[in-house]
């Protein structure tokens, strides 16, 4: 399975890959950053940014104000779901940036119909499944992140020690 974080990539970046996947039968999932993004024949997922840099908490602190430093983790998680959302009302799937993980965050992401979670990175494990998680989430590891193989060099992304043979469901980022 193929994934793509979106990262407020350029349009025209996005309308190559597009081409590239679609001129190879390819379908895959883009985890969207922000609105305008349309990708015919692909899935849409989310991709909220907890992060204070972040575009939603900084536009949450702008509409609260003062207020903004009362409000829970709770409604801070509601608020940059609920936005995030917003762009993809179809989307079934997220992965948070950074992969961030709270379990507060589950029953937030049931409550607008999210069935799946990919924010659990097993870097080239083989016999990967999908977990069921607290409320019904799925969580679909990820077996492959070139940001992390960038750093780590574990494969000097070289396709032949990416183990493809190996037994599981391989998604990649």
């Amino acid at each position: 399975c193929i994934t793509l974080d979106v990262e407020w990539a350029h349009p025209a970046v996005l309308d190559d890959v597009v081409g590239e996947l679609n001129s190879r039968g390819i379908r895959a999932t883009f985890f969207c950053t922000h609105e305008g993004i349309e990708l015919p024949g692909h899935e849409r997922a989310i991709h909220p940014n907890f992060r204070r840099s972040g575009d939603a908490l900084r536009r949450l602190k702008q509409e609260e104000g003062s207020r903004f430093r009362d409000l829970s983790d709770l409604e801070i998680y509601q608020y940059v779901v609920e936005s995030t959302h917003a762009w993809c009302p179809e989307a079934i799937g997220v992965r948070p940036h950074s992969l961030f993980y709270d379990s507060d965050l589950l029953p937030i992401y049931r409550n607008k119909g999210l069935e799946y979670n990919s924010a659990y990175l097993c870097p080239l494990k083989p016999d990967l499944s999908p977990i069921l998680k607290e409320q019904d989430i799925l969580e679909m590891p990820i077996y492959y992140m070139d940001h992390v193989d960038l750093i780590t060099q574990a494969t000097g992304c070289r396709i032949e020690k990416l183990l493809l043979d190996s037994p599981g469901m391989k998604i990649f980022d």
